[in-house]
């Protein structure tokens, strides 16, 4: 021990610069990890958010329409409609899209996270009697980027047609 001790010759030139480089590798192995991990974190949680505002606004939209009766409809959305696509219920209450807002029975549901907005291109189409694809479009201006969620639901079938 204190032969080693007693050895003062340090370290070459060469020693240090092997070192140095060595660790100069190891940090940008570590650097280029941490910052594709931190991306890949940023694409996870905006998508995640994406999934929880369309969880919420669909659920709330199908509810609505998987429990409404055909009778009580008196307007279904146009066939080619671009901006406000809603039904017209009993009680002259909307629900359905009408701008860039969802309304339930003329209550706006709006998203629970503010960078996420409903776009305009959200829309209801009829696919057949009683039957109605959602297609949701929401939007995050500040990423410029935007996702669709589309479903399809089915009313509740209370007219008697004239074949019965």
């Amino acid at each position: 021990m204190t032969k080693f001790l007693k050895n003062e010759r340090g370290l070459t030139l060469i020693e240090l610069l092997a070192a140095a480089s060595l660790t100069a590798m190891i940090s940008v192995f570590a650097i280029g990890l941490l910052l594709k991990g931190m991306n890949h974190y940023n694409v996870i949680s905006t998508d995640t958010a994406f999934r929880d505002e369309a969880d919420i606004l669909m659920v709330s939209l199908v509810k609505e329409l998987y429990t409404t009766k055909e009778s009580d409809i008196l307007t279904r959305p146009s066939e080619n409609c671009t901006e406000n696509c809603y039904f017209l219920m009993k009680g002259e209450k909307k629900s359905g899209f009408v701008g860039n807002d969802l309304l339930i029975q003329d209550k706006s549901i709006s998203t629970t996270n503010s960078k996420i907005n409903i776009s305009s291109e959200s829309k209801i189409e009829q696919s057949s009697y009683g039957v109605y694809q959602v297609k949701l479009v929401l939007e995050m201006p500040i990423k410029n980027q935007d996702v669709t969620f589309e479903n399809e639901v089915r009313t509740i079938n209370d007219v008697k047609s004239e074949a019965d």
